[in-house]
C-alpha cells in the first residue's frame, strides 16, 4: 500500500482526532508533503 492510500485510509481517524502519537505525525507530515495532494482533497 503506498503512502496516500495509507493516508487515505486514515482520514476519519484523523478527523476524529482518533491518531496519536507517530501516526498523527507520519499523517500530517503526508498531507503537508504529498506531492500528489489526493489525501487534501478529502479534507476540504
Amino acid at each position: 500500500m503506498s503512502w496516500c492510500e495509507e493516508s487515505t485510509s486514515r482520514i476519519d481517524l484523523y478527523l476524529d482526532d482518533e491518531l496519536r502519537g507517530d501516526e498523527l505525525v507520519a499523517f500530517e507530515h503526508h498531507i503537508k508533503n504529498c506531492s500528489s495532494r489526493r489525501v487534501m482533497a478529502f479534507l476540504v
